[in-house]
């Protein structure tokens, strides 16, 4: 009985305890979660390495430990940071000083101050500090500006999205284009200093493997370029491009524009949340091929390997920095690699002339690009291969990043010779390769022609003869130039020093697109000539390459290869 009294009073115990624990929540109200926020710092000036402070109003830099312990330097973005309170109606606002690194000391605990300012952080803000300006420079400023970085609501997933962010004073208004600098995709258009222009999707294949190229445009004038950047369904990034230090602008010979260093100067943040850093441009050799490596002029032999014929002549096959497949392979002589999206027939009439249209390739960028051309004896690179070519692109000069080459391969199948850099027979090397720098900056209206003379040695009874007596004329104007094969040709009416050809030379021939060009040559008295009309834009190797006293196979004589490399 006593039991059952016990049991009665804990069920009614019980019971009370749930009323007023009910009564309790339907009586008060559970305070909501406010959300915290995020912010980031990007150093655009151009002199002096930075850190930055930043700490609430309670609080002071002397409190406070710097964001950036190591120094910024220019280019430079910092993860975000990240759950810093705020409040639910007022925000939590920061004071953010940076300082001129390394100045702040017992003595002087608050610092060089060199920019401050004050931010008020909501929940769920996400912004970006941007310093920018000459800096310290004949008492040249340092800007910032506050950026949003949370990405407008109810946008396609199924595109990438990029925005555009001037950091450079020099200009008051830039545009970024892809794909084409005259006539591509805008993402923003005349974008003035300190202002992120709104995010632009850009259409992402199924495939997901395409890439695109960025051009940061002033006027008609290709002031940067980025090449090779991968598409992201969903994502968002900030593209920015910060000019260079007055007295480091190299002048285009033939525009006068401005040739700046892209891979330093034209940069992408990543915007999307869970990712922190800034995405670095990478290093790249861009390049096409111009296959003019003649089979023997004699009958084949030991030693004299003839990749043209049978039983397997399946032509050329390319291999790029030792890798593990071919590069490219079916490359017979006067060929392309990347091989040409189309062709169009010269107006001269001559069924062998033809203007190519390449886009061309990208190799991540080393010391030495090393190219092979092989016979090949199977499907993928073996020892089986008759090497017939093996050298070292770049003629002993170092590469750009990003600058666009072309390659030229202008020599003859032949015996090993001392021009030999390894004495391993059965090929020669370095005895006819270029590699050409080529500008690839577009002018409205008008069109740019690299002229080259990359003629092979000529061959028996021709041996005592020369390929110097070479003279060429472009619409009936001769070039001046003094010239022997493996020259580049200089801008017609100019004459360069003697011993300069191959280290400077006039870039390209300009001329008016939409008019036709007649580009002739006269080796030994024998004319060669080529007719096409150059696109208003476009960009044209016009090479002259071939081997003089060919009875075997006329085929092989002097021709012009003209290429365009800015087809899109």
């Amino acid at each position: 009985m006593k039991n059952r009294i016990l049991i009665g009073f804990y069920f009614l115990a019980l019971v009370t305890g749930a009323f007023l624990v009910n009564g309790c929540k339907d009586t008060a109200t559970d305070p909501s979660y406010v959300a915290l926020a995020e912010i980031r710092f990007a150093d655009y000036h151009q002199i002096d390495p930075i850190q930055i402070f930043m700490y609430p109003p309670h609080a002071s830099s002397t409190d406070s430990m710097s964001k950036t312990p190591t120094a910024l330097t220019y280019g430079i973005i910092t993860p975000y940071f990240t759950n810093l309170s705020t409040n639910r109606t007022a925000g939590e606002t920061y004071h953010l000083v940076a300082i001129k690194a390394g100045s702040k000391t017992s003595a002087n605990p608050q610092g060089l101050i060199v920019a401050t300012t004050d931010v008020t952080l909501m929940p769920g803000d996400k912004k970006t500090w941007l310093i920018a300006g000459n800096g310290s420079v004949n008492g040249g400023s340092f800007d910032t500006a506050l950026f949003n970085d949370n990405p407008p609501a109810n946008q396609p997933t199924s595109l990438a999205y990029f925005r555009f962010v001037n950091v450079t004073p020099a200009y008051p208004q830039l545009t970024l284009m892809v794909g084409d600098p005259l006539g591509g995709m805008v993402i923003a258009s005349n974008d003035p200093y300190k202002v992120a222009s709104p995010y632009v999707g850009i259409p992402v294949p199924k495939s997901g493997d395409t890439s695109v190229t960025f051009y940061v445009v002033s006027g008609n004038n290709v002031l940067g370029r980025l090449a090779g950047i991968g598409l992201a369904a969903g994502t968002y990034h900030t593209v920015t491009w910060g000019g260079q230090a007055p007295g480091y602008r190299i002048p285009d010979p033939t525009t006068g524009s401005l040739t700046l260093n892209d891979t330093v100067r034209i940069r992408i943040w990543d915007d999307d949340p869970g990712t922190d850093l800034t995405v670095t441009a990478p290093l790249t050799f861009r390049f096409n091929i111009i296959n003019a490596l003649l089979p023997p002029n004699s009958a084949p032999g030991k030693e004299l390997i003839d990749y043209t014929q049978p039983p397997n002549g399946r032509g050329l096959a390319i291999i790029i920095n030792n890798n593990t497949v071919y590069d490219y392979q079916n490359l017979f002589p006067f060929s392309l690699a990347p091989a040409a999206i189309r062709a169009d027939p010269s107006t001269d009439g001559n069924s062998n002339d033809k203007v190519y249209y390449v886009v061309p390739t990208t190799t991540p960028l080393v010391d030495k690009i090393l190219i092979e051309m092989v016979k090949p004896a199977f499907k993928n690179p073996s020892t089986s291969d008759s090497i017939l070519f093996r050298f070292y692109a770049g003629n002993g000069h170092p590469f750009k990043s990003d600058e666009l080459y072309a390659i030229v391969v202008f020599d003859s199948v032949h015996k090993v010779d001392p021009k030999a850099t390894d004495l391993a027979e059965p090929y020669d090397s370095a005895a006819g390769t270029y590699t050409v720098p080529i500008p690839d900056v577009p002018i409205a209206g008008q069109a740019r022609i690299v002229l080259g003379y990359f003629i092979g040695y000529p061959v028996a009874p021709l041996k005592s003869t020369t390929n110097n007596g070479a003279m060429f004329f472009v619409n009936g104007v001769q070039d001046s130039s003094d010239y022997s094969t493996g020259r580049l040709l200089k801008k017609i009416g100019t004459k360069p020093a003697l011993g300069n050809q191959f280290k400077t030379f006039d870039s390209s021939l300009v001329v008016p697109g939409g008019v036709q060009v007649i580009l002739k040559a006269i080796v030994n008295a024998l004319p060669f000539s080529f007719t096409f009309t150059p696109q208003s834009g476009g960009i044209y190797e016009a090479f002259l390459v071939g081997e003089l006293g060919r009875k075997d196979d006329p085929n092989y004589s002097p021709r012009f290869i003209v290429v365009r490399i800015n087809p899109l």
